[in-house]
Parts: C-alpha cells; structure tokens; sequence
C-alpha cells in the first residue's frame, strides 16, 4: 500500500512536469506528513504543520524551506493533499498503524564459488599429462590379438598330429613359413621386365 502511495505521488509529479528537486521535496514533504500519522498526530496537526512548510513560514529543517515551489505548484500541492491525505485520514492512519502480513517467497540455489586460497581445485598443472604422452597413447599401435590367437591355436591343436609320432612332429616343426627375399624380388622383376621388352 505504501509503495502505490508513492507511485501516485510520482505520477502526480510528472503530470505537473516538476524537476528532480521540486520531485524531492514533494517525496519529503510527503513522507513528513505520514511519519506525523504514525506518530499519532490529530488531522489538525497534519493540515498545520503541511500549511506552514508550503508557505515556508516554518523551516523543515535549519536552513532548508520548500521555498522552491511556485505559488500554482504550492497550490496543486494542497489540493493533492487534500484530495488524499486529508480527506481519507482515518483510513490513511488505520493502514499505516496496521500492521501488514509480509511474505516471503525464497528458492535455492546453488552458486558454484572458488575454492579457498591454498587448495588445488582443479588439480596444479605440474601434475597434467604431457601432450606428447597423449598423443602417444592415441597413436599407439593396435594389439597384436590375431598373433596371440595363432599361437594359442598351434598350441591347442588336435589329437592326430600329436598320435603322428616324433617324425610327424618334427616335419611339423621344421617347416616354416615362406620368406620372400631381395633375390627373389630381383628375379620376379627381371622376368617381368623382360616379358614386357619381348611383347
């Protein structure tokens, strides 16, 4: 309720085009006035005490009048005030001596802060792994698997060349598998060479 009083006040402000002092002293003014209700003073006083300040035959304060509002502002002022404080002051002071429900609308939340000073939050770099570590680890070759399951085959195999004697597994050792040398490269391209010279 109070902040819509003042919101009126400011709109009343603005329809009489008053600059940002004479805006001031009316909020001051105004203020004044409900502080005295409040306070429990008489409608009497309120009308008073706001005629004396406007006619500035009474200083607000030592050495500051309202004596910066022209006689048509002066009089728009008490109209306003009349049309408002005055003419529903008992129900201006039933509010302002009511006392209001307030309520409070709260959520959570979480804020991620820095960590306290001393705390490795994350991690120093001194403890990183390197680039060339990474990319180590991503050009790595694959695993030999077929090489290992070769092996474990020629380790696993059936019972036949094992009743084939020592001879049979002799043979089965000493064979190996065929190697192409750099003689045998030479000799493949001669022969090809010399196919192609001959067409």
């Amino acid at each position: 309720i109070t902040a819509d009083t003042y919101l009126l006040l400011l709109h009343f402000a603005s329809q009489h085009s008053l600059n940002e002092t004479k805006t001031g002293g009316l909020i001051t003014l105004f203020r004044h006035l409900l502080t005295m209700i409040k306070e429990g003073k008489t409608l009497m006083e309120v009308v008073m005490e706001s005629s004396q300040l406007l006619t500035c035959k009474k200083d607000f304060h030592p050495k500051m009048k309202f004596d910066f509002f022209s006689s048509e502002e002066v009089l728009a002022i008490t109209e306003y005030l009349k049309n408002t404080i005055f003419q529903h002051f008992k129900l201006y002071r039933f509010t302002l001596l009511q006392e209001q429900e307030e309520t409070i609308v709260s959520m959570e939340k979480i804020v991620n802060t820095c960590p306290p000073l001393g705390s490795f939050d994350p991690p120093p770099l001194a403890e990183a792994i390197s680039e060339y570590d990474i990319e180590t680890y991503l050009n790595a070759p694959p695993p030999e698997s077929e090489k290992e399951e070769g092996e474990e085959g020629g380790e696993t195999s059936g019972d036949g060349a094992l009743e084939g004697g020592e001879e049979g597994g002799e043979e089965g050792t000493t064979q190996s598998s065929p190697v192409i040398s750099l003689k045998n490269v030479q000799a493949v391209l001669d022969t090809v060479g010399g196919d192609m010279i001959d067409k």
